[in-house]
């Protein structure tokens, strides 16, 4: 159990040797956010794993760890993560749609004046 909290807690760690790799960025319909799933590499002992944060549309993303969701890919691991999908259902709701396997580590209800839904697919 110690070596699981502390791969989940390295994926969202503050460290310098990480770097984020964006996938897809999605801005709200109002354009003023925008939802960014991008993928962090924190070297050879953390797994693939899958991020999403929101943040202001003008925003780059900065070398952190999801502010809204975190997840590796569990007992299906797949080369790029577990499959995790956002969509603005209007400007002030996200849902963030991931795969039942995927081991979550991070999930917020909300951030700022953003509330988030969580779907989970798979067979």
């Amino acid at each position: 159990m110690i070596a699981l909290t502390s791969a989940g807690t390295a994926c969202v760690s503050l460290a310098g040797d990480c770097s984020n790799q964006i996938r897809r960025e999605i801005a709200s319909p109002n354009g003023k956010m925008k939802a960014v799933v991008f993928q962090r590499d924190c070297g050879a002992t953390v797994g693939f794993n899958t991020q999403v944060s929101v943040l202001p549309s003008s925003s780059n993303l900065p070398n952190d760890g999801g502010n809204v969701f975190v997840a590796d890919g569990g007992r299906g691991n797949e080369p790029s993560g577990p499959f995790v999908a956002v969509s603005w259902t209007n400007d002030t709701e996200l849902l963030v749609t991931y795969d039942k396997q995927a081991r979550v580590f991070h999930n917020e209800s909300s951030v700022g004046n953003i509330r988030v839904r969580y779907e989970i697919v798979g067979p």
